[in-house]
Parts: C-alpha cells; structure tokens; sequence
C-alpha cells in the first residue's frame, strides 16, 4: 500500500486518487487498511471504505457506519498504536484470568482433599432389596433346617399266642412340618420393609 506523509502531523496516510479526501484510517474485515471517505450529495451523511485487497465498499447500514466511525483513526500510526495498546491489554487481562483460574484451582484441589466424599442415597427399591438381602443372610445363619425323620420300619411281634383284643399302638415318630417355619420367615422380611417403606416416607 502506498502512503503518502502528513505535513501538519508524523503520521501518514494511504495515498488515494478519489476525489474525496481521505479522512482517516480503519481496519476492514479483511484485516487490511482501509481509507475512509466521505461523499457529496445525496449520501453525505454516509462514509465509505477504499480497501487495496477489497475495493470499495459501501455498506450504508446504520451499525456499520457507526462502526467505521468510531473505528476511524487519523493515521496509520495512530491505529496501530490503538491496535498495539489494545493487544497489551488483552495480554494483560489473559495472564491475570490464567493465573486466577490457577489459584481457584489450586484451593479447590485442598478444598476437595479435606473433604470425605458423599454417599450417595439409596433409592427404595434399592433399600428394599437390601433389607431382604440382609434378612435372608440372618435367617440362612440362625435357622437351620433339618432332614425330616424317617419312621423306623414297623416290625410286628411274633406272637404265638393271643389271649383277647390286642389294642395298636399309635405311631409317636413327630414330623417337621415345613409351613410355620415359611410364615415366619414371610412375617420377617415383612416387618423389615414396613419399617423401612414408614422410615422412607
């Protein structure tokens, strides 16, 4: 881009061959240097742009134009020591949030160490389930189930001779009925989860 100095100031200008002045420098979107320009007539009120890798451009939106104006430097010098100072800042204002992201981190990391993790909640139906898991073990470990007797073989008695009636004997041999054995191990786990489910709610 060719330049051409300013005899009232040390800046300098791009050098154009518009009719209208050049009244200042603005970065186009393309990342080049822009003139600025100002029209007669009908569109006085508007600027427009004269860029070396674009052309002209003359977007006339309201967003725009206050853009370019307040983006309109007097100089090539005076935008980039705007740009320059601009960029220090950002510089300045990354460091600080990189090193003030580091020592939040750095706290929550002891923060976190001194603290015992939560246990999470079980939910019912977890609970549930574990309260006649936990039943069953006891019942297994204290109630232990026995074979059923056998009844010895009934042999009868050589008798040579029978006087009268004789009378049979009842048969004593007990036997382990199963049925109260299930209905309380069923009552058990029963109370357990009514306990558990009024606890819940």
């Amino acid at each position: 881009m060719k330049t051409v100095p300013l005899s009232c100031s040390n800046g300098s200008l791009p050098l154009r061959a518009s009719k209208n002045p050049v009244l200042g420098v603005f970065r186009h979107h393309c990342g080049e240097l822009a003139s600025v320009h100002q029209p007669k007539g009908k569109r006085s009120k508007t600027r427009y742009l004269i860029c070396d890798s674009c052309g002209t451009d003359q977007c006339g939106g309201a967003d725009y134009q206050a853009k370019i104006k307040a983006g309109t430097h007097a100089t090539i010098e005076d935008l980039q020591a705007a740009e320059n100072a601009v960029s220090t800042v950002k510089t300045v204002v990354e460091i600080k949030e990189s090193e003030l992201i580091e020592s939040v981190r750095e706290n929550s990391d002891e923060i976190v160490s001194d603290v015992e993790p939560l246990q999470a909640k079980p939910t019912l139906a977890q609970a549930v389930k574990q309260s006649v898991e936990n039943a069953s073990v006891i019942l297994t470990e204290e109630i232990t189930v026995t074979k059923p007797l056998q009844a010895a073989p009934v042999v009868a008695p050589t008798v040579k001779s029978v006087t009268g009636e004789v009378e049979p004997k009842p048969n004593t041999i007990a036997v382990n009925d199963p049925k109260p054995m299930r209905i309380g191990i069923a009552a058990i786990i029963g109370g357990l989860v009514g306990g558990l489910l009024a606890a819940v709610a």
